[in-house]
This record gives structure tokens, sequence and C-alpha cells, in this order.
């Protein structure tokens, strides 16, 4: 079987790159949303963003744009008619990078702001992670201590339990003396009435 034949039309994606940079050079031009406009209106109202316009003179040339661009990589819009020709958009900041390598993308005010906040909140729990990393290991150093301080109140309880404990003892053997002592005396005293009575 014979081997398909390539089209006349196809190009190359080098010979796209060329030509579609000389036709903006020659012809094309960027369109450019206003960015403070579009913060203040928001992006609902204010639909203007980044386009690539390639001015073309017939609808055919216009075809012959939107394959080049398609070969790049780029995506093209659907051509439309600017007075006696056609032009062929292409939309988004990528294509006016594209083709004006020296752009750069203005940060809008709220990207600026939003970027700050972020920062300040990661520097903000930072502070905070730092703090609480602090805080634990004191913990950890204060906390041997207290283990010792608990256990030295233990002991000194103990210590005074046992003391006390040893004094009610020493009192109630005392009593008990007292008392054995008491009941001699008696029985000696009723043995010495007994015998005053017989005499």
């Amino acid at each position: 079987m014979a081997g398909k034949k390539k089209s006349s039309s196809s190009i190359s994606p080098a010979e796209a790159r060329k030509a579609l940079r000389k036709h903006f050079k020659d012809r094309g031009y960027c369109r450019m949303p206003d960015i403070k406009r579009r913060e203040a209106e928001g992006s609902a109202s204010y639909r203007k963003g980044y386009e690539v316009r390639l001015p073309c003179d017939s609808k055919a040339e216009a075809g012959r744009v939107v394959k080049m661009i398609q070969a790049v990589g780029l995506n093209p819009g659907k051509p439309f008619a600017k007075g006696s020709g056609f032009a062929v958009p292409i939309y988004g900041f990528a294509a006016v990078e594209w083709f004006v390598p020296s752009m750069k993308a203005p940060v809008m005010p709220a990207a600026k702001k939003a970027a700050k906040k972020k920062t300040a909140k990661k520097a903000a729990t930072k502070k905070t992670t730092k703090k609480k990393t602090t805080k634990k290991a004191a913990k950890k150093k204060t906390a041997p201590k207290t283990v010792k301080k608990a256990a030295a109140k233990k002991t000194a309880k103990r210590k005074t339990a046992k003391k006390t404990t040893k004094k009610v003892a020493k009192r109630t053997t005392k009593k008990k003396t007292a008392k054995k002592a008491a009941k001699k005396t008696a029985k000696k005293t009723a043995k010495r009435t007994t015998r005053k009575k017989k005499r």
C-alpha cells in the first residue's frame, strides 16, 4: 500500500512560528485589560481580558492563520468580521506572552493584598507554633520537678502519718498502764479495809 501523501496545506510548527511572528509584527496587535477598572467594577461587568488579534484580508487567510496557531500549540478563537476583512483572536495572557516574550502580567491590587495577608498569616502561624513548642518544652522541663515535688509531699505525708500513729499508740498504752495501776491500787485499798474490819 502506498503511503499517505502530506497535504499541501500542512505546515510545520517551526514554519508556523516564523509566519505568525511576521504576521503579528506586520499587522497584529494586543488588547490589554484595565486592571484598576476590573478591580473596581469586577470581572462580571468588566469582561475585557488579554487578547492577541491577527487581522486577515479574507476568510481563507483567516483559516490558514487558525491552522498555524494550532500548529504552535495555541488555542485560537473563532474568526470574526472586522472592517473589510476578518480578525483571528487568541485569548489569554499566554498568547500575549507568546507573541511578546518581554510582556509581564500585571498583578491586581486585590491579589497583592491577598498575597500579603497569606504571608502575614503564615508568619503568625509560625509564631504561634514556636510559642506552643516552647511551652511544651518548658512543661517537659518542669514536669520532672513537679513529679519530684509531688513525691516529696507524699513521703512527707507518710512520715507525718506514721508519727501521728506512734503518738496515738503511746497515748493508748499510757492510758492502759494508768488503768492497770488504778486497778492495783483499788485492790490494795480493798485488802486493807477487809483486814481492818477483821480486827
